[in-house]
């Protein structure tokens, strides 16, 4: 093909350049002008070689075309020893020679790695000082026949194999004879950073992406707690500031009681819990058309705004009863039955009393709240004790509250003391505040202690206050002689008179057994016939006198009947 006939061509025209006597190759020319005169034995032998036909018009034309298509020449200075060849085959990539100081050490390992890789075995000739060459040049003729060799046996394939040594080592000695960059001082790391480096040289990649993971969350997080921190402090400085207006607002609610009110002294005292916000304890204290003095004390579910208008709306609404001439547990009763829807979901526990200075009269009537301590201002006076069986329920539960009534006579001096549970319910240690410990306190106080001077003893005495406080106190001035209770009353409906609270309201009054199963007998009766009765249970004699009386209210008569309208219209 076309191809071989270039080939054929190119071997006949290398043939004709190189067989003649003066055919010698550049570097052969060079090594002679520089050599020394050489031995008779020397130029002897080297005319037998040149007597000796060619061994292949290939790897003559090969080593032509590496002749002519090595771009530079490689050694830098001119050679010392002369190396003659009377036959072109000599001239072969292996015969190039460099001086030693050209090509580095490190520059020929490549060459050497390539030689064997293509079966090649270039060598590039050291060049003694003194210009010896005579065994680097057998080296190069044995390489180069090596090389002619490996040409006639792999055919065109030959020249690609001889051409990739030359190529390689014009790179390795371009490389090698860049100038180097100017030398500079080493850098001295510490042994911290160099450990560091180490460590983190060692550490796996997925393990790396998954440590910077976790440092970022745990940024994320450490600036989630700085911006929770700044929010819980500015709600926490918020809720103060409310606290304070809750605060302010039931101050304004509750009215300010007059130092005197007729012959009576009166106070009236308030502290907000402790934690909590304050707004469910109200009391109130006015005096009657008809020269007696009301007392409201109670206590609302809740806290806060929601408890103030309800706290609100039960204070003026037993007001407006009591005003109206309604007895305290008449005006219990009907809070309780007007108040049951407005309320809600709260509740709440009062107590309402008045007092008759002309009578020296205390009645009294509570819903779910606790009794007032009545005791003579003498200091070994003992409080009256209450009768707490079949107390009324507080107003909003949905029963029927306002059942139960006492009446005290104080025909000397006294103190009445009225208060809220937060007062009793105040911590000691372990322990309740108690309504002992209010009383022994109000004692140590003297006659003429008022509500703030009480909150503050309970304050100082108590470990801890979880609800709002509240107190009205009350000084009767007279007589040495010691307040009596002298009446004690409870409504009956028919269920009630059917049970057997009746019989223990009586046994806790002081009737027998049998007294409180007839009395009890005969109330069932009188129930029964006009629906509800009040027990009247009259007290300060050597026996209790026991006695029945109609329920003069008729709301409650139509609320009853109301009841039982539903009931059928239900069935």
């Amino acid at each position: 093909d076309g191809q071989g006939s270039q080939h054929a061509q190119r071997e006949r025209g290398s043939a004709k350049q190189g067989h003649g006597p003066s055919a010698v190759s550049p570097a052969t020319s060079a090594a002679q002008s520089g050599s020394e005169a050489e031995s008779p034995t020397e130029a002897r032998r080297k005319h037998e070689r040149a007597a000796k036909p060619s061994t292949s018009h290939v790897a003559r034309g090969k080593a032509k075309e590496v002749e002519t298509a090595r771009p530079t020449k490689l050694t830098s200075e001119p050679a010392s020893s002369p190396s003659t060849s009377s036959a072109p085959e000599s001239v072969s990539p292996a015969s190039l020679s460099t001086p030693a100081a050209s090509i580095p050490t490190a520059a020929t390992e490549p060459i050497a790695k390539a030689s064997q890789a293509t079966g090649a075995a270039p060598s590039i000739a050291r060049r003694s000082p003194q210009g010896k060459s005579s065994k680097a040049h057998r080296r190069s003729r044995a390489a180069s026949t090596h090389s002619t060799a490996v040409s006639r046996e792999a055919g065109g394939a030959g020249a690609a194999v001889a051409a990739a040594p030359v190529s390689l080592v014009s790179a390795v000695v371009h490389k090698a004879t860049k100038p180097q960059a100017k030398h500079s001082s080493p850098v001295r790391s510490s042994p911290l950073a160099t450990t560091i480096t180490r460590i983190v040289g060692v550490v796996p990649t997925p393990i790396k992406i998954l440590i910077g993971l976790l440092v970022a969350l745990a940024l994320a997080m450490a600036a989630r707690n700085r911006l929770t921190d700044r929010r819980a402090r500015r709600l926490e400085r918020q809720r103060g500031e409310l606290l304070e207006d809750v605060g302010l607002l039931q101050a304004a609610l509750l009215p300010i009681t007059p130092p005197r009110l007729g012959p009576v002294g009166t106070s009236a005292a308030y502290r907000p819990a402790e934690g909590p916000a304050a707004g469910g304890d109200f009391y109130d204290v006015f005096a009657l058309e008809d020269g007696k003095i009301a007392v409201i004390v109670g206590d609302v579910s809740g806290h806060g705004r929601k408890a103030l208008p309800h706290t609100a709306l039960v204070r003026f609404t037993l007001r407006a009863y009591l005003e109206a001439g309604l007895s305290p547990r008449g005006a219990v009763q009907t809070a309780g039955a007007v108040l049951e829807r407005q309320l809600g979901n709260s509740f709440a526990t009062v107590v309402a009393a008045t007092y008759n200075p002309r009578e020296r009269r205390l009645v009294y009537a509570s819903a779910g709240h606790p009794p007032p301590i009545v005791r003579g201002c003498e200091p070994e006076s003992q409080p009256l004790e209450p009768v707490t069986a079949c107390s009324s329920p507080p107003l909003g539960v949905g029963m029927a509250t306002g059942v139960r009534q006492s009446v005290v006579d104080i025909p000397g001096s006294a103190q009445i003391c009225f208060f809220t549970d937060g007062v009793t319910e105040a911590r000691v240690g372990t322990e309740l505040y108690g309504s002992q410990r209010l009383a022994e306190a109000l004692a140590e106080l003297g006659p003429q202690a008022s509500a703030d001077e009480l909150l503050d003893s309970v304050s100082r005495s108590a470990d801890r206050r979880p609800d709002d406080m509240a107190a009205c106190v009350l000084h009767v001035e007279g007589s040495q002689q010691p307040p009596v209770a002298v009446l004690e009353e409870l409504e009956l409906d028919r269920e009630l008179a059917s049970s057997d609270r009746g019989e223990e309201f009586l046994r806790a009054c002081g009737v027998g057994a049998r007294d409180a199963a007839e009395a009890m007998h005969a109330a069932r009766a009188a129930a029964e016939r006009s629906g509800s009765v009040v027990l009247q249970l009259r007290r300060g004699g050597e026996v209790p006198e026991v006695s029945f009386q109609q329920d003069n209210l008729a709301y409650l008569q139509t609320r009853h009947a109301a009841r039982q309208a539903d009931v059928r219209l239900s069935v």
